[in-house]
Parts: C-alpha cells; structure tokens; sequence
C-alpha cells in the first residue's frame, strides 16, 4: 500500500509541475507594468540620477576651469555636496 501511494504522490507532483509550467497558460504583456505607479517612481528615481550626474559633472568642470582660486574651492564642495545627496537617494553611480 505504501508503494502505491508514493507512485501516486510522485505522479501527482509530475503532473502538477508540468500543469504548472505550461507557457500557455501564461498571460500576454499588456503593458500593464509600463502604466503602474512602481514603474513611474522607477522612472522619476532614474531622470532625478541623471539630472543629478549632470549638475555634478557641470559643478566638476566650474571647479577644474577655476583652479587656484577662491571660487574652485566653492565649486568642489558643491560637487561634493551633489555626490552625498545622490549617494543618499540611491543612484548606482554614487554607491
């Protein structure tokens, strides 16, 4: 008796797995993703790092064309400041 119900078990798993993967069960893209709020704050998260990476590059470039001054000095702790805030915020270039 306990062979039959471990044959029956192991079909039952079989048929389940393969039940379970079928692809054709699987329902088509409609871009309900694309729409969600998870994907617009995904968006705006990645435009922010990117304004963020151009405000640090352009604070970078004021600082190097003033180098040896007063002004260089302000420049480079902006930039610095601009790295903290998108190290904060998450963005993969700052980590």
């Amino acid at each position: 008796m306990t062979k039959h119900r471990t044959a029956l078990a192991l079909i039952l798993v079989a048929v389940f797995a393969v039940t379970g993967t079928t692809p054709s069960l699987a329902k088509p893209n409609n871009g309900a993703y694309q729409r969600s709020a998870e994907a617009l704050k995904k968006q705006q998260h990645d435009i922010m790092c990117a304004g963020m990476r151009d405000n640090l590059t352009s604070a970078e470039a004021n600082a190097d064309e003033r180098a040896g001054t007063k002004a260089a000095a302000k420049w480079a702790k902006i930039a610095d400041q601009i790295w903290d805030d998108a190290n904060q915020l998450g963005c993969s270039w700052a980590q």
